[in-house]
């Protein structure tokens, strides 16, 4: 927005809002007035860091409300992101546990057999 526009706007009632993101707790949007020194995660209020998305103008108060766009990500994801690879020494695949079809077979001959008389005489 050029400084001319701006200052038309501002003649007319509106003020100047900075429509920031914050990445902590999730991805979070808002409009303040001017830069801080600190910004504080909505959620957790941790010191977070922010990217200045665009400069406008508005009539709503400031600041903004602050909006979720994304939700953060489960901790076994964002712990498999931040692995440096996947010969970490901490990472492990487990492996899945399948049932024993040949057993259970097994199991249910010998009961069908033990039904039937099928034994020694």
């Amino acid at each position: 927005m050029q400084w001319a526009e701006k200052l038309g706007f501002l003649a007319l009632g509106y003020q100047t809002v900075i429509f920031i993101e914050l990445i902590c707790c999730g991805v979070w949007r808002s409009g303040i007035a001017a830069e801080q020194d600190v910004y504080l995660c909505p959620q957790c209020s941790r010191p977070a860091k922010i990217a200045i998305i665009a400069e406008g103008v508005t009539k709503s108060p400031l600041p903004l409300p602050w909006q979720q766009v994304e939700k953060p990500f489960p901790a076994k994801i964002r712990q498999l992101l931040l692995m440096e690879g996947i010969f970490d020494a901490g990472y492990s695949v487990k492996p899945k546990r399948q049932p024993d079809r040949h057993r259970r077979k097994a199991r249910a001959v010998a009961a069908a057999d033990g039904r039937l008389g099928g034994g020694a005489t």
